[in-house]
């Protein structure tokens, strides 16, 4: 390898490197609720993260792996045991016998490899409460990609749909003047069957096109889970 071409492969190497470690703000992925903004798609991916079932129940079970770990530091008391008993003289005291014997006794029994245990099931506890961190910032980068995607496919079809009406008036228009024309005898029957035949074949794609708005339309309310003309 020559020298330019090391030079080369050295400058590519620390450019990856700066790339790959640079920290993702997770509060630019999904902004915070409180956080507003004038950008359509990053408002529908802020209420989508708010609205979303999956996206609660992330959230629900990092609640849950808090009390867990929290539980695991305690539950070394549900291996402890206490017993205690009094000396029958104590209940029936005799003072014709001298009482050498203790009282009464109390004991309480500990397992030995309870402080491992409840250390080992504290750090568990704690491993997956970490985890619940890591589904949840998952979860933020899909319902981000998931939003913006669905919120692209609406434009377009949107675009398209725009775009088809206009084509459709037209041939309209062309097929009326051509009717007339044909009513008027100004027109061959041939002339007349194109200008049909060419309205109703953007009629139809007018039809799709509607439809394909729509259903981009219901895709990204359903993400979002309110009514797109709520959307504030």
């Amino acid at each position: 390898m020559n020298t330019r071409s090391t030079i080369i492969f050295i400058t590519s190497f620390f450019i990856s490197m700066t790339i790959y470690s640079q920290n993702i703000d997770y509060n630019k992925v999904i902004l915070p609720e409180e956080a507003t903004t004038d950008k359509m798609g990053e408002k529908l991916v802020q209420i989508a993260w708010q609205n979303h079932p999956s996206n609660l129940a992330v959230k629900k079970d990092k609640e849950i792996a808090a009390r867990n770990v929290s539980l695991a530091k305690w539950t070394w008391l549900n291996q402890v045991s206490a017993r205690g008993n009094l000396n029958e003289f104590t209940i029936n005291p005799d003072p014709q016998i001298n009482n050498f014997f203790p009282r009464y006794n109390f004991g309480v029994t500990i397992p030995l490899g309870i402080i491992l245990e409840t250390s080992n099931n504290t750090k568990i506890a704690k491993l997956e409460h970490q985890k619940t961190d890591l589904a949840i910032k998952n979860q933020k980068l899909t319902v981000r990609n998931e939003v913006l995607k669905a919120y692209q496919n609406y434009l377009m079809a949107e675009k398209i749909l725009k775009l088809k009406n206009e084509i459709t008036e037209n041939e309209y228009t062309n097929y009326l003047t051509e009717e007339e024309k044909f009513e008027n005898g100004t027109s061959t029957i041939e002339e007349y069957r194109t200008a049909t035949k060419a309205y109703n074949k953007e009629l139809e794609a007018k039809i799709i096109a509607t439809n394909n708005f729509e259903n981009a339309k219901l895709e990204l309310e359903m993400l979002i889970g309110i009514p797109l003309e709520e959307v504030e």
